[in-house]
């Protein structure tokens, strides 16, 4: 699943071209948070949208190292409602590390201007994402 720049079709495919892009999907008791970069945190009551991929482990190879994973970025599966049932589905999430390294910085334009350009092919309300921009700008400011 993808949450952030990864929802990009044209940034994901220049990752991992074999990556098959299924549909839409929330993660529950999540929100969308940056820290330069962006994250998933545990928030009840709160929701984050995502896009649900097909990898190959090839494409999941790639997506490690692209990730920072395993310092940067761990991976944690979660239970989504997709295709009217219920699916695993594996994300990225945000070490400690990395969170307090960037704790409070904005991201650069041109990233979020990435994540926003994946919202908008896959219809997803703009709302969660402007709003984790203006809580870090908040932090920061």
């Amino acid at each position: 699943m993808a949450y952030g720049c990864n929802m990009n079709g044209s940034e994901m495919k220049k990752r991992c071209p074999n990556a098959i892009r299924l549909g839409v999907s929330m993660i529950q008791d999540y929100e969308l948070r940056f820290h330069y970069h962006a994250n998933i945190e545990f928030s009840v009551g709160k929701s984050v949208p995502v896009i649900v991929w097909e990898l190959q482990k090839s494409d999941e190879i790639s997506l490690d190292g692209y990730e920072g994973y395993p310092q940067s970025y761990t991976k944690k599966d979660f239970c989504v409602d997709f295709d009217g049932g219920s699916i695993k589905a594996m994300a990225y999430i945000m070490t400690d590390y990395k969170i307090n390294q960037q704790r409070g910085c904005p991201p650069a334009d041109e990233y979020f201007n990435n994540i926003k350009t994946g919202y908008l092919d896959a219809r997803i309300d703009l709302g969660p994402l402007n709003q984790a921009l203006r809580s870090v700008s908040q932090i920061s400011g």
